[in-house]
């Protein structure tokens, strides 16, 4: 695999690295500049009000909510757990959460 500067390489290492940066620089967007004429054309969908809601700590119950709602073998996320195991030990998690978020 050839880089951006011309280099030729072959470790797995750096070839995997190569393809997550190209990715990753692929899907992200940069502004080069804002137009205020375009952001001025735009209506507000969020009131103050919404917006203080939205930047309000979230409370364990609106957690444990979220988490029930989805399904058991459902969001295998980076840890790559599945959802029912947080289900299964929310008292660990609830913990965890409270020393994390509060406790700080």
């Amino acid at each position: 695999m050839v880089d951006d500067q011309g280099l030729r390489h072959e470790d797995n290492t750096t070839m995997c690295t190569m393809v997550h940066n190209y990715f990753s620089n692929l899907f992200a967007s940069e502004a080069l500049e804002i137009d205020e004429e375009v952001l001025n054309a735009v209506k507000r969908k969020v009131t103050p009000n919404m917006n203080q809601g939205l930047l309000n700590p979230f409370s364990y119950e609106e957690v444990k909510h979220a988490l029930f709602s989805i399904g058991d073998l459902k969001a295998l996320g980076p840890d790559g757990l599945h959802a029912i195991f947080y289900k299964r030990f929310q008292h660990m998690q609830a913990m965890i959460w409270y020393r994390k978020y509060y406790r700080q």
